[in-house]
């Protein structure tokens, strides 16, 4: 795994899971990039920190002085490695990752938790409004 994600570990940004995660979805899919292997690591730390998604505009002002030092590539280079890549979709296919619109990073599992919540909403509204 990459020096820095073990760095970020090391420094508490990271948990293990975080890093395991990242770890086996990069061999499953063998992603060697380092900045998809630490939006793994991050998606997987957003759903423990109780956030759905990370967004990928904030990526430089991170929490800690470490994780914010990291040299991101700019944010259409970064859509581009996601979009290119079989670990990630828009969510119209089962991928680990998917990528909205507005640039929000989610493990599938909770962009998928969202999308249902918010057809279940939008349901109610229109079964309403028909009344």
């Amino acid at each position: 795994m990459s020096d820095y994600i073990n760095e970020l570990y090391v420094e508490g940004f990271l948990s293990e899971l975080d890093v395991e995660f990242a770890k086996r979805v990069s061999d499953i899919y063998k992603i060697d990039d380092k900045t998809v292997k630490m939006l793994l690591a991050l998606a997987s730390r957003a759903a423990t920190e109780g956030d759905v998604c990370v967004e990928l505009d904030k990526l430089p002002k991170l929490k800690t002085e470490k994780a914010a030092s990291y040299e991101w590539p700019e944010i259409n280079t970064i859509k581009d490695m996601l979009n290119n890549s079989t670990l990630c979709s828009d969510g119209s296919e089962i991928t680990p990752l998917v990528l909205d619109s507005n640039n929000r990073l989610y493990l599938y599992r909770y962009w998928n938790y969202q999308k249902r919540v918010v057809d279940n909403i939008l349901e109610r509204v229109r079964a309403k409004s028909l009344f």
